[in-house]
């Protein structure tokens, strides 16, 4: 147990992020849906809750934005959309991407050691027009390498909403959903909707 302890520590460290869940473990098969299930989780998303992440960190008032249109990366751009608490916006290009006529949720990079590791998205639940729990998954190779006895993950999670709030038995069944999954309420950020702008 102190071993584990001890790599999950050295893990934080080194990725010098406190916000991502880091354990030991593997991670579950990214999400695929058929292309006419895809064609409803596009659109906008309104981020209710999340673990905090090195794109996110600091930022209010987030959308997630899923284009119908495919781009010439063969996806679907995913833009997400924050600001911070002096109303300046950041932007960051996500990409939803089909595979095989299968869509995978693929969006965001993590960096650590100048390795550029890609998410893995699973969609835990949904019903496509009200809300959405996502959990993000990357595995860390260098420590495989090192020790081939352990397998350090990094976990993100996403409560999501087409509307800026939730119902607050909606809200709360979700995050209870989350902590079966792993993620326990300690681990989110609420979401701030106080001063957005008007377009928000």
């Amino acid at each position: 147990m102190s071993n584990k302890i001890f790599f999950i520590l050295l893990a934080c460290y080194l990725g010098s992020i406190s916000c991502e869940i880091f354990d030991i473990g593997t991670c579950p098969t990214p999400t695929t849906f058929s292309p006419s299930d895809a064609a409803k989780f596009y659109g906008k998303w309104y981020e209710i809750a999340r673990v905090e992440s090195g794109t996110e960190k600091g930022l209010r008032c987030v959308t997630f934005d899923i284009a119908s249109n495919a781009s010439y990366l063969s996806g679907h751009p995913v833009t997400q959309t924050g600001f911070d608490d002096k109303n300046n916006e950041y932007i960051y290009i996500g990409n939803l991407q089909m595979w095989d006529d299968q869509t995978v949720f693929e969006y965001g990079n993590f960096d650590i050691l100048d390795i550029d590791l890609a998410y893995g998205y699973t969609v835990v639940d949904t019903d496509y027009d009200n809300y959405a729990i996502v959990l993000g998954c990357s595995e860390l190779p260098p420590f495989g390498y090192w020790f081939p006895f352990l397998l350090v993950r990094i976990r993100v999670a996403w409560i999501l909403s087409r509307t800026p709030t939730l119902d607050a038995e909606l809200q709360s069944k979700l995050v209870d959903l989350l902590a079966k999954n792993g993620v326990g309420q300690s681990k989110l950020t609420f979401n701030k909707f106080d001063s957005c702008p008007s377009y928000y």
